[in-house]
């Protein structure tokens, strides 16, 4: 049984959350742990960037594309 563009579009979108969630819990990992207070900055950084992609990618989820 071949995946329609559709079951595809939505495998991608909950890839991408997915992800957005492992690399949010890493950047707070970091961001808690790191004993250098520039690599737990840029720890908070990428929490923030994962947070915002996850929005992104909650916000689009389901809308039609084009393929």
């Amino acid at each position: 049984m071949a995946i329609i563009p559709h079951e595809r579009n939505v495998l991608g979108d909950y890839t991408a959350l997915l992800a957005a969630i492992v690399f949010a819990v890493v950047g707070v990992a970091f961001g808690l742990n790191s004993p250098d207070p520039a690599m737990a900055f840029h720890g908070w950084v990428f929490t923030a960037g994962s947070a915002v992609a996850a929005l992104y990618v909650l916000t689009t989820m389901g809308k039609p594309r084009n393929t």
